[in-house]
């Protein structure tokens, strides 16, 4: 990861796929965030959504947890962390 890429603010946004978290996610792009955007369920949006993301300049990843899973729920911050850098900010 470069300098740059370093600086960069990176969002967490849970249930980003759907509904407001999408709104919240593309938002967050705009004002300049990278975004990892969580899902459950919704694979596809999520992906189209991270796709939409990515035509704005902004990095973008998909990431699927179950947040009744605690397991789950541990694993989502180090895969932000590993795929766009620390999370900075978490909706």
């Amino acid at each position: 990861m470069s300098l740059a890429q370093d600086l960069r603010p990176v969002a967490l946004v849970t249930g980003a796929a759907r509904r407001i978290g999408r709104s919240i996610a593309l938002s967050l792009a705009d004002a300049g965030y990278d975004v990892a955007v969580h899902y459950g369920t919704s694979e596809r949006e999520a992906t189209a959504l991270v796709d939409e993301i990515r035509s704005k300049g902004r990095r973008a990843v998909a990431l699927r947890a179950d947040l009744a899973n605690p397991i789950e729920v541990d694993g989502l911050i180090p895969d932000v962390a590993s795929s766009l850098g620390p999370a900075t900010c978490l909706i």
